[in-house]
């Protein structure tokens, strides 16, 4: 429970916290049991709030489906997390309007990196080796325009990686060297256009690809064997996707193409989509 409750730390202060994006985050690191299906997994996971709400580390947020910490908490939460190597050593810097990230801040125990909610308008690029971390989250970073190849490389181990709502239009090919990539959120990136193949990412489970500009599904979806989320959802420029791609994802639970300009799926359910292509 004390990784869980850590993780809480890496949102900005004052910050409500989605209750299913928490819960996903918990499954990709481990923290929260991965092999039985969605539901089962989100059932624990909602056991694992419940016990943090009721040792007061967690207070319901304010809308339906959200969490949020207490200052207080959250204060000490980070000290915690970036006093102690053995405590999942986090570097947190989310909320403060940072507009420049300087190199000396990352040290090679890091575990959890939290830039949130910035206005960073460029990346490091090179940092030491963050062999250790697991989570970089740099989503709501608007002024965000790249990813450079060597900052990426600097954590080999990541599982989670969160570029939401930045304006990257394009991502560096050292992101297929994330071999033990769990999590890929893009969500609300509206200018990416493009990946790199994806085709050394296995071990990916959840592909968030909402609003985006892609024209086409990454090159690689198809060997993603243990996908079980991908969203497609308002993809307004997407019109291709290869012949088989979607039945070869043997693992997928969900699937959301609601809003995508793909023929044939702006006005169908996901359970349609899903019975439907199961011979695409």
């Amino acid at each position: 429970m004390k990784s869980c409750f850590l993780f809480c730390a890496l949102f900005p202060e004052d910050t409500p916290i989605k209750i299913g994006e928490l819960v996903s985050y918990w499954m990709a690191e481990g923290c929260i049991n991965e092999e039985g299906n969605h539901e089962e997994s989100m059932n624990e996971g909602m056991t694992w709030i419940e016990n943090l709400k009721d040792c007061c580390l967690l207070e319901d947020g304010p809308h339906n489906g959200t969490v949020k910490m207490h200052d207080i908490v959250r204060d000490f939460s980070i000290w915690v997390t970036s006093s102690s190597p053995s405590e999942c050593h986090s570097l947190i810097i989310s909320g403060s309007s940072l507009r420049e990230l300087q190199p000396t801040k990352f040290v090679s125990s890091v575990q959890r990196v939290s830039l949130v909610q910035n206005k960073l308008e460029k990346l490091p690029e090179s940092l030491v080796e963050c062999a250790q971390a697991s989570t970089l989250l740099l989503q709501y970073n608007s002024h965000l325009l790249e990813v450079p190849q060597g900052f990426l490389q600097a954590f080999p181990s990541l599982r989670i990686l969160n570029l939401s709502a930045t304006r990257v239009s394009s991502l560096p090919q050292s992101l297929c060297l994330l071999h033990s990539l769990q999590s890929l959120i893009l969500r609300d990136c509206y200018i990416l256009k493009e990946l790199p193949s994806l085709n050394t990412l296995v071990k990916l489970q959840y592909l968030d690809l909402c609003a985006t500009s892609i024209r086409e599904t990454p090159e690689g979806l198809e060997v993603m064997t243990k996908l079980r989320h991908l969203d497609l959802s308002r993809t307004h420029n997407l019109i291709t996707i290869p012949a088989g791609t979607i039945s070869k994802l043997t693992s997928l639970e969900t699937l959301d193409m609601s809003l995508s300009s793909y023929p044939g799926t702006r006005t169908c359910g996901e359970r349609n989509l899903r019975r439907d292509w199961a011979s695409h």
